[in-house]
């Protein structure tokens, strides 16, 4: 009988952990696609200054702008040769120390490894792909959430709800001054 009982538990354990294993997979997966969404944005919206710039035969601008072209493009290459499984999450106790680091140091480009946030909202309009996520304490200063993807639907986020999510920070927006502007994928969210 104890024999059955260590079986039991043994197995249930295992379940345990390939159930974690497949939402972390799902989380890493999720990651990567937001990060590819936010990348193919940000590209779309330098190669349409570059064409802006051009037209007004501002060459210093649009010289700036052909290098951000190449920058997203050598990302874009860089995460979509990434695995889930190979692809590297922090958990919040362990990035705790380096945030600051991987803030001050990125001026705009992906994340890796992302930062994971825990926000509160009140959603204020419908949340669908690049929309701002109104975050509790949110100021004209930031910081600034884009949605770039969503651990399943987001039908399931009903305006006027207040919500808290986990978010992974995949790609800091270039933006004037040390104002916060990312891109997130969202991982978890439960109604209050």
């Amino acid at each position: 009988m104890n024999r059955n009982i260590f079986i039991l538990a043994g197995l249930s354990l295992l379940v345990i952990i390939v159930l974690y294993a497949d939402d972390f997979l799902t989380i890493k997966s999720g990651c990567i696609q937001a990060t590819i969404n936010a990348i193919t944005w940000e590209l779309e919206n330098y190669q349409n200054k570059h064409t802006v710039a051009e037209e007004k035969g501002d060459m210093v601008s649009a010289q700036k702008m052909a290098k951000r072209i190449l920058q997203c493009q050598e990302e874009l290459k860089r995460i979509k040769a990434i695995t889930p499984d190979k692809y590297i999450l922090l958990d919040t106790e362990s990035q705790n120390g380096n945030q600051l680091l991987f803030e001050k140091d990125k001026i705009f480009g992906m994340l890796m490894p992302p930062l994971v946030k825990h926000v509160t909202i009140t959603l204020k309009e419908k949340c669908e792909e690049k929309k701002l996520l109104y975050i509790d304490g949110i100021t004209r200063s930031g910081p600034f959430y884009h949605v770039a993807g969503i651990v399943d639907n987001y039908e399931n986020l009903k305006v006027g709800k207040r919500y808290r999510l986990t978010i992974y920070l995949v790609y800091k927006k270039e933006y004037f001054g040390f104002i916060p502007n990312y891109y997130v994928y969202i991982s978890h969210y439960e109604a209050m």
